[in-house]
């Protein structure tokens, strides 16, 4: 019995992970493997992340802001701003380790 590797027709790939033009992707020829699915995979959840992080420390700075110097807003507001920064970081580091490994497993 031939045993198969996993791999996504071009159809369905194209028409789900198609950035192309975003991320740089190279084109990987009759099907799409794990490596450019979870470079892909990866590109969108960062697409997604950085700009709601972005409109979390706006929302996090309007109301440090607004707190107009009241001790348990102001705190509270503050504790969200480092949670972000902290948060953000994280995802940084995530996505660098994500990248080494589609790198160091790459084909």
């Amino acid at each position: 019995m031939k045993r198969s590797t996993f791999k996504l027709p071009p159809a369905a790939a194209l028409a789900i992970f198609n950035f192309n033009g975003i991320t740089g992707a190279i084109d990987d020829g009759p099907g799409v493997g794990i490596q450019s699915l979870a470079e892909r995979i990866l590109h969108i959840l960062l697409a997604v992340a950085y700009p709601l992080a972005f409109i979390a420390i706006l929302y996090s700075s309007y109301q440090l802001i607004m707190s107009a110097g009241k001790p348990e807003p102001y705190a509270k507001a503050k504790a969200n701003l480092i949670n972000l920064f902290i948060g953000i970081f994280l995802i940084i580091i995530a996505g660098s380790i994500v990248r080494f490994f589609i790198t160091l497993f790459g084909q």
